[in-house]
C-alpha cells in the first residue's frame, strides 16, 4: 500500500506541475509579469549565445589540432573532405549538447536575483503573504557550484549511459523515453531549487527537495522540454517560465506535504 501511495503522490505532483503550464500565460498577464519575461528572455539569449560561441571556438580549436595530425590524412581529396566533416561533427555535437545542459544552470546562477523577485511575486500572490527575496549573486554562484554543476555531471553520465544502451536493438525503444525523463527531472529540479533558494532553504535541504518531490520536478521539467522545443520563442522564455510555474504550484505542494 505504501508503494501504491507513493506512486499516487508522484502522479498527483506531476499533474500539479503540468497544470501550472496550462494557466501560466493568464497568470503572467494578470499579475503584470510580462516585463520580467522580456528582460529574462533577452538575458537568456545573451547567455545562450556566449556559451554557444565558447563551445564553437573550443570545438574549432580542437578540430584544428586533430587536423594537423598527418596520420588522419588521405591522398584522396574526397576522403579528406568526408573525414574533415565527420571529425568536426564528432567534436562539435557533444560540445553543443553540453552547452544545452549548462544553459539553464548558468542562466539561473547569473540572473538569480532578478528571478528571485519573480518568484517572490508569484509566491506572494499564491500564498497571500509577503515574501521577501534574499538571493545574492554570491549565494547563487555557491549554489551553482554545490548543486547545479554536480547535477549537470550526473545528467551527463546518465544520458551517456542511456545513449550507449540505445544502440542495443531491443533497448532502443526504452532509451529515448528514459533520456527525456532524465533531462526533465534535472531541469525541473533546477527550477524548484531556485524557489527554495528564494525562501532561504539551506543547501542540505535543497539537495533533498528534488527527490522528495520527484513527480513535481518531472512535470515541471517536461513542460520546460516541450516549451524549449518551440524555435526561438520557447528557447529563450522556457527558463523563466519554468521558474514561474515551479513557484505557482509550490504552495499547493507544501499543503499536500502538511496533509500527509
Amino acid at each position: 500500500m505504501t508503494q501504491i501511495s507513493a506512486l499516487g503522490r508522484v502522479f498527483r505532483e506531476f499533474f500539479i506541475a503540468v497544470k501550472q503550464y496550462l494557466t501560466v500565460l493568464g497568470f503572467i498577464g494578470k499579475n503584470q509579469l510580462s516585463g520580467y519575461i522580456l528582460k529574462a528572455a533577452l538575458m537568456a539569449f545573451l547567455t545562450f549565445s556566449i556559451i554557444l560561441v565558447g563551445a564553437v571556438v573550443a570545438g574549432n580549436a580542437l578540430h584544428g589540432m586533430v587536423g594537423e595530425i598527418d596520420a588522419v590524412h588521405f591522398e584522396n581529396e574526397l576522403l579528406n573532405t568526408i573525414l574533415y566533416w565527420v571529425t568536426y561533427l564528432l567534436i562539435m555535437l557533444p560540445l553543443v549538447f553540453v552547452t544545452l545542459l549548462l544553459y539553464k544552470s548558468v542562466f539561473q546562477a547569473v540572473l538569480a536575483p532578478m528571478l528571485g523577485k519573480v518568484v517572490e511575486k508569484v509566491l506572494s500572490v499564491k500564498t497571500g503573504r509577503e515574501i521577501k527575496p534574499s538571493i545574492s549573486v554570491g549565494n547563487s554562484l555557491k549554489g551553482f557550484w554545490k548543486i547545479a554543476l554536480p547535477n549537470v555531471f550526473k545528467e551527463l553520465l546518465l544520458l551517456g549511459v542511456l545513449f550507449v544502451v540505445g544502440w542495443v536493438p531491443l533497448l532502443t525503444i526504452v532509451a529515448g523515453p528514459l533520456m527525456f525523463v532524465v533531462s526533465s527531472y534535472f531541469l525541473g529540479a533546477s527550477s524548484l531549487d531556485l524557489v527554495n533558494e528564494t525562501l532561504e532553504v539551506d543547501f542540505e535541504e535543497r539537495k533533498k527537495e528534488a527527490g522528495r518531490h520527484f513527480g513535481y520536478v518531472l512535470g515541471n521539467g517536461a513542460g520546460f522540454m516541450l516549451l524549449f522545443a518551440i524555435p526561438i520563442l520557447g528557447t529563450f522564455t522556457a527558463p523563466v517560465i519554468s521558474v514561474i510555474t515551479a513557484a505557482m504550484g509550490y504552495d499547493k505542494l507544501n499543503r499536500e506535504d502538511s496533509s500527509n
